[in-house]
């Protein structure tokens, strides 16, 4: 199952004698296991090393404590050791960045410490490693690696200029498409080396990673028994190995994950390693409320382990958000607002936590990450403990498990005194009285972007089926072609919206009773329609029955009531999505209880458009192949409308399209891109190195006459290659006649160490 390769190291015991100050033994990096032993940029650099002379890990001092002295006598304040990287960017004489090392146990049972960084300047960088401990400092000798240019667009940001959306470091647009992937299940690499590779395969690049159960990496809850252990900065090795195993996948899949570290309901229910429980293991705190509030030092607990993982996970610039808290339903208390404020504040540097020196550098965080929790209760709150107003979290996360019924809904929110009131009702005509999926996520986006105001890129976490009273599992069997989630991806997508399928697990068998097939192949044709596309300015409107008050004047309009119309326009371009109204993803799950679908016809009119001369793209949303998209021309008048004819059927590939409108050629061109990895970390002479290099035109045009050039790494000897690759002087090269949009290939080539 896995192809990892572990550097085995021993670690030094000092024991017996008077502790002076730490050593450090630099092992190995991984700088040679690139092209010329140089660091793509974002790319992980890894530096693998000892420390000594400073007693027993865990028995004299805790190695996963950055705290040199301890708070108390209780066990989660042993007194620890502070190891960092100080960094030297390129053209720079002196560091500037303090970078968190980590402490590991490998499953063979070897130990030592990491720095794991990723470079986001090209040229010579300079480190050096400090160690700092109650017996003294050690910094080692400055010591060099070069990083070079890449395929990587860099870390995930929120868009400064349109704060709906995402985009790299390189202001290359983002558009999550995925699904959330279990933690409960045994078998987590499994489930997760399926989702990720499948999510490839269908265009996907997002996963929200699930760490919060039996991948908690403290002692936690599960499987635990009574009494707890020793839990609090004493983080699971064998958990951690396998989150390494997941970013890894990550990376060679390129997916992007939100990382969910824990659970609201284990806090509430005491069941956690803070909250003593009245066992023989001693616990800081009495109550949840006592942990968020800080008692005892449970702030500075909860930034330890926050640092353990940014050192640890935190390089990756595959992974998008760090989420704290699934599903946080507790009311409007302030004490756990404050500790999100603490904890976004630690990730981001903007404060100094306790544990920390005084006059320590704070650029702790050279690569942060986006930080979020989800709510749950399927409400939409202002002034609670975590909500869409707060000013620290970057993402909104929103869950929804659909409870349907042939009755209007309303949706329920709270308002700015506090109150619950309901609102927005939910549904269509009498002609049409079920509310469908589609129609639900337009209407939370008019909430969210026209009534509270906070704008925000919204992922939905969670997001299920149910009925009735039926069992949304039963729900989810039935509904066969996934139409459900399939509407509210492209519904979502135009409302800066991103719908995360829950769970990944029931295509993957992780729950036991769950054995339906996957339905991964939706994504490939939103993949293929949003590929390269920057939303960035455009207006979200609606053409649907149901009247928005906040909006009397749309420039959204279509002549027949029975078709929903979503757009993002601006004025030379639009992206719009039409449904039949008729044809119901509920249809699909009880036909008897559902009006009888007849296909809709009518014209729907973008206005204040620019005139001119427009190319009008249709596409389908069932299949991703040379079909799915047709191309045609519409002209604009002086009057500024661009004027859509749709025809709608009521069977799969009919009843939906989606469009693209544009004045100035194509919206996206070919786009290559190139990643490169190896498959061993550590090599000797006669070893053979098999690279793997991976190309994808991630743009919406055909790229021609593309050549790939690799050049082979310093003291090895060329063996072969794939794909008809030659050794051309010191480089492979592939040469292509043209490589369609959306293509992905992985080329190899062999290496001999000299």
């Amino acid at each position: 199952m896995r192809s990892l390769l572990y550097t085995i190291l021993l670690g030094v015991l000092c024991t017996g004698m008077a502790f002076a100050a730490p050593t450090i033994n630099i092992v190995s990096d991984n700088a040679s296991t690139y092209p010329n032993s140089a660091v793509p940029r974002y790319c992980k650099f890894e530096v693998t090393f000892t420390i000594g002379n400073i007693g027993t890990h865990l028995t004299d001092y805790n190695a996963f404590n950055p705290n040199i002295a301890a708070l108390s006598s209780d066990y989660w304040n042993k007194k620890g050791i502070l190891v960092d990287a100080l960094l030297t960017k390129p053209g720079q004489s002196s560091p500037s960045i303090t970078y968190p090392c980590f402490y590991y146990e490998n499953f063979d049972g070897s130990k030592g410490w990491k720095l794991r960084f990723s470079p986001t300047e090209v040229g010579t960088w300079k480190y050096k490693i400090r160690a700092k401990h109650s017996s003294g400092e050690t910094i080692t000798s400055e010591r060099t690696f070069n990083c070079t240019t890449s395929s990587k667009h860099g870390f995930i940001r929120v868009n400064p200029n349109d704060t709906r959306f995402f985009q790299f470091s390189d202001g290359t647009p983002f558009h999550p498409i995925g699904t959330a992937v279990t933690g409960y299940s045994t078998d987590w690499d499994d489930i997760h080396e399926t989702v990720f590779s499948e999510l490839k395969a269908n265009g996907g690049n997002f996963a929200r990673v699930w760490t919060a159960s039996s991948r908690q990496i403290e002692y936690y809850w599960v499987n635990q028994g009574s009494p707890k252990p020793q839990a609090l900065n004493r983080y699971v090795q064998s958990r951690c190995e396998d989150i390494d195993y997941v970013v890894d996948l990550a990376e060679e899949n390129d997916i992007y994950i939100q990382f969910l570290i824990d659970d609201w309901t284990r806090f509430k229910n005491n069941e956690s390693p803070y909250i003593n429980e009245g066992e023989s293991t001693p616990a800081p705190c009495e109550s949840y409320e006592e942990v968020f509030d800080g008692e005892n030092g449970t702030h500075e607990i909860y930034q330890r382990k926050l640092r353990y993982i940014a050192a640890r996970w935190g390089y990756s610039v595959h992974v998008l958000a760090w989420e704290f808290i699934n599903e946080y339903y507790g009311g409007d208390w302030d004490g756990v607002r404050d500790w999100h404020d603490l904890m976004c504040d630690t990730l981001k540097a903007k404060v100094r936590p306790d544990y920390l020196p005084s006059g320590y550098n704070m650029d702790l965080w050279a690569q942060p990450h986006l930080t979020t929790s989800s709510n749950g209760n399927q409400r939409l709150r202002a002034n609670a403990g975590i909500d869409w107003s707060h000013p620290q979290l970057d993402i909104i996360n929103f869950h929804w498990y659909n409870q349907y019924s042939n009755t209007w809904t309303s949706l329920e929110a709270r308002n700015e005194d506090g109150d619950y009131f309901k609102f927005e009702q939910l549904g269509c005509d009498n002609d049409y009285p079920w509310i469908d999926t589609a129609v639900l996520v337009d209407r939370l986006a008019r909430v969210q972007m026209k009534r509270i105001g906070w704008i925000k890129p919204n992922i939905w976490g969670e997001y299920g089926l149910g009925y009735q009273s039926g069992d949304w599992h039963d729900a989810y069997y039935k509904d066969s072609l996934g139409r459900n989630t399939k509407d509210a991806l492209w519904v979502g997508i135009l409302t800066s919206q991103y719908i995360n399928q829950w769970k990944a697990a029931w295509m993957v068998g992780g729950w036991p009773e769950d054995d339906a097939p996957r339905k991964f192949w939706f994504f490939k044709p939103l993949a293929n329609y949003v590929r390269g596309e920057d939303f960035t300015g455009l207006k979200q409107e609606t053409a649907y029955p149901v009247s928005d008050p906040l909006n009397p004047s749309p420039t959204l309009t279509c002549s027949n009531s029975k078709i929903m119309a979503v757009a993002l326009k601006g004025k030379d371009k639009a992206y719009l999505y039409v449904k039949n109204l008729t044809d119901v993803w509920f249809r699909v799950v009880d036909s008897s209880q559902c009006p009888s679908p007849s296909n809709q016809s009518g014209t729907v009119k973008l206005l204040g458009m620019d005139p001119g001369t427009y190319t009008l793209e249709r596409w389908r949303t069932d299949i991703a192949d040379s079909n799915q998209k047709t191309t045609s021309t519409i002209t604009v008048g002086s009057d500024g409308v661009a004027s859509i004819n749709v025809s709608l059927g009521t069977t799969m590939g009919t009843y939906d399209y989606a469009y693209k409108i544009y004045k100035d050629g194509p919206s996206s061109p070919a786009e290559i891109s190139v990643s490169i990895s190896a498959d061993k970390k550590q090599v000797k002479p006669g070893d053979i190195i098999t690279y793997s290099v991976s190309y994808n035109n991630a743009g919406n045009g055909v790229a021609t006459n593309i050549k790939i050039t690799v050049p082979i790494p310093a003291n090895t000897t060329y063996i072969s290659s794939s794909h008809n690759g030659s050794l051309v002087g010191n480089q492979v090269e592939w040469n292509f006649n043209d490589i369609d949009a959306g293509e992905t290939d992985t080329l190899t080539f062999q290496v001999r160490v000299n």
